[in-house]
């Protein structure tokens, strides 16, 4: 593999390997953890034959269904295009050349090379012509050999073509061919009984025995220069040509297993895959087998970051990385595997409270219980060492204590006290309780209760601390008024002293009070993890890049992390990277999370009571979990990965896939839905890794994507953008780098900036033209009506100075823009002038609407004269920042108007609306209308500045004049009340009988 993608999980692996040179059990050599992708994962077949990883990070899965290349998360299938189903798709074989090139072995026959994406036929194809391809290897040159039926091997190399058959020594197929390249730069041969190596177009057997006859030999490369030799009867090792037995045992391989495949690891370990009996490993002197649900393994691989894949028949894709966890459960030698408690004597003992399994003791891979009772084990809730190491337990029948050696006997301390929760012994030597009884201490063998808060409230001791100069802290919880509420308080000179009182924060319960290294305190409760430093207070939670707001164990290890347990997972995070948010330095904590990657098949931990978690002599940790005590060294947990390989992946067009191109990708105009798929290749913690991405100059903030690692656009205007995305990895630390691509969208021929502004300007033109035309032609119609009415000229003359007075200044100023808009030559300059045009157009329609409107004979009524003004009034002040409220619209009656009440009362109210919109500063103008007795009103009341109306300068102004004359023509009453800084109110009372009764027809 490429250097630049080692890992340091490979290197934890090795060490893990070398620890344990002559191990003989499954403990000290370690647990594996499994996790398998089968079809309804996306494999193509659960019949996997063969993995292989490429240059880029890539695995390639071969299947008996076809090619699929995996991400850790998605698999892309790859379809040969010469294949058909009367083949069938299976992938046989397969191998990457050095140069990044995929081989593979289809059903079809020949092989076949898939290079970025695209398939070509490899030259080898046509000297395979009659035979059955079955195996393949490719040289570090590039020399390529594929192992055929009937009893064939062909080698080819720049065009030229060896053969080689049984007189060469290639035997009936016994089993596969395999193939090993030597430190040397040899390539080995293994078929059946014959192991020999090429040189100058011949194979030379190697002259010793390795087998029993008609027994196959299996052949891998070792990382010190030889070979593995593996056969039905034992495990070989070759160096300088000269062949050793490393492994006869008894129990090399159950009978008639079938060796299928070898592998050494990074690590110097063998894994040897068999055909009947599943997957065997041999690793420091000794062998072992590894439970997997398959017995068919195809073949075994290790990826950069030191995972094992291995391909089995029948059961999928799995996958097996060293446990680096400590487990205790039922499996360990637990009687349950639920533990409420856990602590280490000086010993290094680690001491389980396994509830309905009494007292658990684990020392050295074994387990010791203690509590038996004639009708069961002694129920355990709590356990704790005291200062001189003796352990405490709090059980169903009271208080025991047993001295730490494992020929202790318990012995009953308090029976009384039942109920225990919380045990904590004190640098001082006492043994602190919390039980049914309240909370008190064991000292020389005497309890002395603690006296309760100074209040005098009842209560409940939720955790205890205790700080580097043997301050006890405690947190408690109450009920006021059906309201959880928390206090802290510190043991001190024999009281209680309260330090936090109830209703100075909301956190929900606390499950532990934790003292660091700076005897600072922190709380883990249900509302989340608390920093407490003197008076100042600091919160963190999901926001602040926590994975759990729920957290209930707390442990700090020597190498500057806290470790944290809750509900949902366990989780660890820098210690400087917590003081960093506190101090307002940074606002995000990077997190790295623990779950079934790592071993664990549960990670949420409970809460209530302590010890839940512990620190041992040995600086590991240990934490309860719902199932199973988890032991932590934090020395071998490796630090994922800053920057795991990020691919820009696919791009999706209106449901039609591309692959991403170079340099660019040019999106045609009219297509509406963009998709683009991300990869990251991180194997060992596919679920913990989080992308986000954004498409600069379309956006600021960046988006994060969905599980399928996908972004989503739709409607992009045309221009030139560029997606980035960026990767977090487990511990929620983005990476330096990252991926991106220039997209360009095209426009259509209709979005271009000409085409914009003609349209624009023909729509003005229209508009104006269209305005004219329909303003003259209701005009027309309605002299005619005035005529038959004997007021025509009174009409004309209203309707003359309604159209100079609102259209003609604006008719006049669209002219005026247009003339403008023929001498621009700059479209900048075109492009301002059309706005202006567009804005006056629109005005005009406004004022158009409103002279159409009163001019209709529909409208001589004061219902519909009310309605129009609340809908004058919305759409004048739209757009404007004022807030406009009308009401009483719909309670003012369908009684008759006369056409020249229904035009003073409007021109009353757009005078009063301009007023407020030119010189009020209101934020808010409300409408009210009404129908008191025979009197119509209309109230408009603004919260602007104001003014004094009997100042001389506003009473003479002509508008607030021609609001009195035309109040004065209606036989009305107007009332303008303001002040400044009070807003304005202007009151129009109409009588119904002197305006209402319109002339008939």
């Amino acid at each position: 593999m490429p250097s630049r993608f080692l890992a340091p999980s490979i290197i934890l692996s090795c060490l893990l390997a070398l620890a344990f040179p002559k191990a003989s059990g499954a403990e000290e050599m370690g647990r594996f953890s499994t996790r398998s992708w089968l079809v309804e994962s996306g494999l193509p077949d659960n019949y996997v034959n063969q993995v292989v990883q490429d240059k880029h990070g890539y695995l390639w899965v071969g299947t008996a269904a076809g090619l699929a290349r995996f991400d850790s998360v998605n698999f892309k299938e790859f379809r040969d295009p010469q294949t058909s189903a009367e083949f069938g798709y299976n992938i046989r074989d397969m191998a990457v050349d050095p140069d990044g090139a995929l081989f593979t072995i289809p059903a079809s026959g020949g092989v076949a090379v898939w290079k970025e994406g695209s398939m070509s036929v490899h030259p080898v194809t046509s000297a395979l012509e009659g035979l059955t391809a079955l195996d393949l290897f490719v040289e570090p040159d590039g020399a390529v050999w594929v192992g055929a039926e009937p009893a064939t091997l062909i080698r080819w190399e720049k065009g030229r073509v060896s053969r080689f058959g049984q007189s060469d020594g290639i035997n009936r197929r016994v089993n596969r061919i395999s193939f090993a390249t030597d430190g040397r730069g040899r390539t080995w041969v293994a078929s059946g009984e014959f192991l020999g190596w090429y040189h100058d177009g011949k194979l030379v057997p190697l002259n010793q025995p390795m087998s029993e006859v008609g027994t196959a030999l299996i052949i891998a490369p070792s990382r010190a220069g030889g070979l593995w030799i593996a056969s039905a009867e034992r495990l070989l090792r070759l160096d300088n040509d000269h062949a050793t037995v490393v492994y006869d045992g008894p129990k090399w391989l159950a009978k008639r297993a079938g060796i299928q495949c070898l592998f050494e690891d990074s690590c110097g370990q063998l894994w040897i895959g068999t055909r009947r009996d599943g997957l065997y490993l041999y690793a420091g002197g000794e062998f072992r087998k590894i439970s997997l649900a398959s017995r068919m393994i195809q073949s075994v691989v290790e990826d950069t970051e030191g995972n094992i894949w291995v391909g089995t028949a029948g059961d999928g894709l799995c996958r097996l990385r060293l446990q680096t966890f400590t487990i205790l459960d039922v499996q360990a030698g637990l009687i349950e595997d639920t533990s409420t408690s856990v602590c280490a004597d000086p010993t290094g003992a680690i001491w389980c409270a396994n509830r309905n399994g009494g007292l658990a003791r684990y020392k050295g891979g074994a387990v010791q219980h203690f509590g038996a009772t004639p009708s069961g084990w002694l129920f355990a809730s709590r356990v704790a060492p005291d200062s001189e190491g003796n352990i405490w337990m709090g059980s169903n029948a009271g208080v025991y204590r047993i001295t730490s050696e494992p020929t202790g006997k318990l012995e009953l301390v308090q029976p009384s006290m039942r109920g225990v929760h919380i045990l904590h012994g004190s640098r001082d030597g006492k043994m602190w309780v919390a039980s049914t009884l309240g909370l008190g201490f064991f000292s020389d063998g005497k309890y002395t209760a603690v006296d309760s808060p100074p209040d005098g409230l009842q209560y409940r001791i939720d955790a205890l601390g205790e700080n580097s100069q043997g301050a006890i802290w405690l947190a408690t919880s109450e009920y006021r008024d059906a309201r959880h509420q928390v206090r802290l308080l510190e043991y001190a000179d024999g009281k209680l002293v309260e330090r936090v009182a109830p209703g100075q924060w909301s956190l929900g319960p606390i499950h532990i009070l934790y003292f660091d290294h700076n005897d600072s305190l922190w709380i883990g409760s249900a509302g989340g993890l608390v920093l407490k430093q003197g008076s100042k207070i600091t919160r963190f939670s999901k926001a602040n890049g926590l994975p759990d707001d729920f957290v209930t164990q707390i442990q700090e290890d020597g190498a500057g992390y806290f470790w944290m347990a809750g509900r949902q997972s366990l989780f660890r995070a820098k210690s400087d990277d917590l003081y960093a948010v506190a101090e307002g330095k940074s606002a995000r904590v990077g997190a790295a999370i623990f779950g079934k990657d790592d071993g664990l098949q549960e990670a949420a931990a409970p809460g209530g009571g302590q010890p839940r978690s512990w620190k041992g002599p040995d600086g590991r940790l240990w934490f309860t979990l719902h199932k199973g005590v988890v032991g932590i060294d934090p020395a071998t947990v490796v630090v994922p990965r800053a920057s795991p390989p990020l691919y820009i992946e696919e791009v999706v067009l209106d449901q039609q896939s591309f692959p991403v191109p170079e340099p660019r990708l040019t999106i045609p105009a009219g297509v509406q839905q963009i998709k683009v798929r991300f990869s990251v290749l991180d194997f060992s913690h596919p679920e913990h890794v989080v992308l986000r991405y954004k498409l600069e100059g379309f956006e600021q903030g960046w988006n994060e994507t969905d599980p399928d690692r996908t972004a989503r656009y739709a409607h992009i205007p045309p221009g030139d953008y560029r997606l980035v995305v960026q990767a977090a990895n487990q511990s929620g630390v983005w990476a330096d780098k990252e991926a991106s691509l220039l997209i360009h969208v095209a426009a259509a021929w209709w979005q271009t900036r000409w085409f914009f502004g003609a349209i624009t300007l023909g729509a003005a033109a229209l508009i104006a033209w269209a305005a004219r035309i329909w303003a003259v032609r209701k005009l027309k119609v309605r002299l005619l009506r005035l005529e038959k009415e004997h007021a025509l000229e009174r009409e004309r003359a209203r309707i003359a100075r309604n159209l100079h007075d609102e259209l003609g200044g604006s008719l006049t100023q669209i002219g005026l823009l247009a003339e403008r808009l023929k001498r621009h030559r700059n479209l900048e300059e075109i492009e301002k002038t059309l706005g202006l045009l567009i804005r006056r157009t629109q005005g005009l329609a406004t004022d158009l609407e409103s002279i159409v409107w009163t001019v209709s004979p529909q409208n001589n009524s004061w219902d519909r004269l009310a309605s129009f003004i609340g809908r004058y009034a919305r759409l004048f002040f739209n757009g404007t920042g004022i807030e406009c409220r009308v009401e009483g619209a719909e309670t003012v009656p369908a009684l008759p108007l006369t056409i020249e009440a229904q035009h003073e009362a409007l021109a009353i109210c757009k005078e009063a609306l301009n007023n407020a919109l030119k010189h009020s500063k209101a934020s808010a103008v409300t409408i009210r209308l009404a129908v008191s007795g025979d009197v119509f009103e209309l109230i408009i009341q603004d919260n602007g500045s104001g003014f004094d109306p009997s100042l001389k300068e506003y009473s003479e102004r002509n508008g607030l004049s021609n609001m009195s004359a035309r109040s004065a023509e209606l036989k009305g009453r107007l009332v303008i009340e303001s002040s400044p800084g009070k807003g304005t109110s202007i009151l129009l009372q109409v009588p119904l009988a002197g305006a209402g009764r319109a002339s008939p027809p």
